[in-house]
């Protein structure tokens, strides 16, 4: 029999209820260290500093983005606003895009335009013209420009000029003008595959009808006034040469008289002397017509050679001086070196100098002065001053001082004058490619100047004329 089992005895632990809902020390939640909550800190603040710079990359970005919206709309305003037309021709001639403007002067709506052949719009007698011009923009890589008779929706006709010039798209959409130019065997596969081919044509359409009708007036004009000058040049030519040949007989008469025997008494010989005064008076005159005629029709031929200038001065000084003698003018000539030469007509250059100096003599002050002296120039060149000690010429006497027949008030006073020698003088100057010019001060006096090119001295020496300037000192003069 079995031996019964013994009951088996748990001790349960013994449970503190004093305690309740204390928790263990070694239940007890563990603080984090000091360093382990300075790390954290830092990285709360790193946190912080990495949202500010997002929402302030956010802000530059939303900034930029309207920006760039602003900047499109202002631009597409201006594309389709502009003055002139823009548009743009694919390679088949066809319209891909135009501005308003474009479209205005084409007189159809922007929409209806697109892709219709431009030559459509290109009057019937330049549409050849327009076919060969359009070749030749596409295969060059030179801005071109034409002008064409166009014709608008509505059939009117207008001028119009269109600046043109082709570039290639690249397959990211940018513009490449003349790609040609930088693309060799030695550029990079990416580069060449990047350009797109057949090129497109860019157009700026510009309507010049206005402009046209005006140069068409001008050329109107301009004929008329050619035709009136011509006139003009001819009937002061035969008018000349018709008062000269009676004039010519009445001095001849006149001095006949002068010389007789028995000799003419004394109201003889002054009607004989205003009979001489006025007949060379008229001569001159009409001696200048002819020649301002001649240099207005353009018939004057100038040799341009080699001048000594020491020469020039010697004759000059020698043909005004017994006119200076007579009204008490002093003369003053620079000393010049007798190799200095400039490139000039011997003659029209001689003929300046004396037309200025017998002005600065004639309308110089009692007992005046006239003083040449030159001044060379950094441009090869050399300028000759004469100056005079008159009574000078105010600002709106030297507006009018190179106009024909205009004597500046002198005409009241007693010196007799034509009016047209400083005419002749400039032209004459410009003739020999130099400048001429005047400064002057009322109450002191004037200064013509003319500025001619040096030249070097002629092959064959100095001529035996020449060697009559010894007598003017080596160089000298105003530098």
């Amino acid at each position: 029999m079995p031996k019964p089992k013994k009951p088996i005895h748990t001790t349960s632990p013994s449970v503190d209820t004093s305690g309740v809902g204390s928790e263990s020390p070694q239940l007890k939640r563990r603080e984090p260290p000091a360093a382990m909550e300075a790390d954290l800190k830092r990285l709360v603040h790193s946190l912080e500093v990495h949202q500010i710079e997002l929402e302030m990359q956010n802000n530059e970005l939303r900034q930029s983005r309207a920006e760039r919206e602003l900047a499109l709309t202002r631009y597409t305003e201006l594309y389709d606003f502009a003055p002139v037309g823009y548009l743009t021709l694919s390679s088949a001639g066809l319209i891909s895009a135009i501005n308003l403007t474009g479209a205005t002067l084409l007189g159809d709506e922007r929409s209806a335009l697109l892709q219709r052949r431009l030559v459509a719009f290109v009057a019937p007698a330049d549409q050849s013209r327009w076919a060969e011009f359009l070749l030749k923009v596409q295969t060059s890589d030179a801005q071109e420009a034409i002008e064409l008779l166009m014709q608008r929706g509505d059939g009117t006709i207008f001028n119009a000029q269109l600046d043109c010039v082709r570039y290639a798209v690249t397959r990211t959409g940018a513009f490449a003008s003349a790609p040609a130019d930088i693309l060799s065997a030695d550029a990079p596969p990416a580069a060449n595959e990047a350009i797109e081919t057949p090129r497109q044509v860019s157009i700026a359409l510009t309507d010049i009808t206005a402009r046209k009708a005006v140069e068409l007036k001008l050329n109107q004009a301009m004929l008329i006034a050619e035709k009136a000058d011509n006139a003009k040049t001819e009937f002061l030519s035969r008018m000349s040469h018709e008062l000269r040949t009676p004039l010519n007989s009445i001095l001849g008469f006149a001095q006949l008289l002068e010389a007789g025997s028995p000799p003419p008494t004394e109201s003889q010989q002054n009607r004989l002397n205003q009979i001489m005064k006025g007949g060379w008076y008229l001569l001159e005159l009409i001696n200048e017509i002819l020649d301002l005629a001649s240099i207005e029709s353009e018939q004057v031929t100038l040799t341009h050679v080699p001048v000594s200038l020491a020469e020039v001065f010697w004759e000059c000084r020698a043909m005004v001086e017994p006119q200076a003698q007579i009204r008490g003018i002093s003369l003053e000539f620079p000393a010049l070196e007798r190799r200095c030469f400039v490139l000039a007509d011997r003659t029209r250059l001689k003929q300046v100098m004396i037309n200025l100096l017998s002005n600065a003599v004639k309308y110089n002050s009692a007992r005046g002065k006239v003083i040449v002296s030159y001044a060379l120039r950094p441009s090869n060149s050399i300028r000759i001053n004469i100056e005079d000690t008159g009574v000078g010429l105010s600002s709106e006497q030297l507006t009018n001082l190179f106009q024909p027949f205009n004597r500046l008030g002198r005409e009241l006073g007693g010196e007799q004058g034509t009016g047209i020698g400083l005419v002749i003088t400039k032209r004459l100057v410009n003739l020999m490619g130099a400048t001429m010019g005047v400064e002057s001060t009322v109450g002191v006096g004037s200064v013509f100047w003319v500025e001619i090119a040096l030249t070097s001295a002629p092959e064959l020496g100095v001529s035996a004329s020449q060697s009559s300037a010894d007598g003017i000192a080596p160089h000298g003069g105003t530098q």
